[in-house]
């Protein structure tokens, strides 16, 4: 309504004998203040003769918005001693209980040290160097709650196979496995951004960074024909016994059915 009004305003009346001017002036701000002045007297300034406003409502402070900080990815993170640990828990298991049985010594020794072959690598590794973590990717590399970070200048190769593999030449190549579904998503979505946007602004790097898959490969392949050979070896042990063990014999048909799969380039 403001708009709608001249820059100033005047109005007469006479009470009592007495000639009373008002002006109602706007100011730049849009506000009104009006200025009474008489016949009889000289004209008061504005400045004293401003009609005090209502106080209006106090003004509200303004909010920051409310940052939610970053969560890190819960993460069980291996090394090659966590990864050789299980094979060579098995070989362990099944030598020792092939050894005690073709040396005619009790079968129910042969099962008890077989199951404490099995049993105690997988325990030392995973009791000495514990797995569980927390990992945060930043711009640079991987922050770990309980274990040194990871620059990405120092990895040679990377994969996403089963877990996020890296490949640190002279250090111990890492397999950070997420906690879920879910968080394996971020990581990986995470660090391919990262990565990706880290290695655009290094333009001078001599080698790229790699990204290596484990099944399809030369490696992989090579692995599963082993296994289908000790699968073979176990059975035809199993069988030759003098009360052949059908349960050891298809332990090893088991671990060859493995084998083939790895053998085929197919994710066991």
């Amino acid at each position: 309504m403001t708009g709608l009004l001249p820059r100033e305003c005047r109005k007469s009346s006479s009470w009592l004998g007495t000639h009373v001017h008002q002006h109602i002036h706007r100011r730049d701000d849009g506000r009104l203040i009006t200025v009474l002045t008489s016949a009889h007297l000289p004209p008061w300034p504005a400045s004293k003769t401003m009609v005090p406003e209502a106080p209006g409502p106090a003004p509200i402070p303004r909010r920051e918005p409310i940052v939610k900080p970053r969560e890190g990815i819960q993460v069980s993170v291996y090394t090659r001693w966590h990864q050789l640990a299980v094979p060579l828990a098995f070989l362990l298991a099944a030598g020792s209980f092939m050894f005690i049985v073709l040396n005619r010594g009790p079968v129910g020794v042969a099962i008890v040290v077989a199951l404490l072959c099995l049993v105690l690598p997988p325990m030392l590794a995973f009791q000495g160097f514990p797995t569980r973590n927390e990992v945060m990717v930043m711009a640079d590399g991987l922050m770990f709650s309980r274990r040194d970070a990871v620059p990405f200048d120092q990895l040679s190769s990377w994969g996403t196979d089963d877990y996020l593999k890296l490949v640190r030449p002279g250090r111990a190549t890492l397999m950070v496995s997420a906690a879920d579904l879910q968080s394996r998503d971020r990581l990986l979505r995470e660090f391919e951004h990262a990565l990706e946007a880290w290695q655009r602004r290094q333009p001078a790097l001599s080698e790229p960074i790699r990204r290596t898959h484990f099944y399809g490969s030369a490696r992989a392949a090579a692995i599963g024909a082993v296994i289908i050979g000790l699968g073979a070896l176990c059975i035809v042990m199993a069988l030759r016994l003098r009360e052949p063990s059908i349960e050891l014999a298809v332990v090893g048909a088991l671990g060859g059915l493995v084998g083939v799969i790895m053998l085929l380039g197919r994710r066991v």
